[in-house]
């Protein structure tokens, strides 16, 4: 389904959409990381909260950049 046909549903009918999106998102992503462990590799989750503040960190340290 396109982005545009996504705006222009009714917003509870959006809502179910996307978290139905979601949960296939997840569901894939489940079966991605049980076939890789079944091979033998591992799967590292990454925090994306921690990467945030530690960019967050790195901006503050550095000052903005002058052009």
């Amino acid at each position: 389904m396109a982005y545009s046909d996504v705006r222009s549903l009714p917003i509870r009918y959006r809502k179910w959409f996307l978290t139905r999106l979601k949960d296939e998102f997840e569901k894939n992503s489940e079966a991605s990381k049980k076939r890789k462990n079944s091979r033998g590799e591992t799967v590292q989750d990454i925090p994306m909260g921690e990467m945030s503040d530690i960019i967050n960190r790195m901006a503050l340290d550095h000052g903005p950049k002058k052009f």
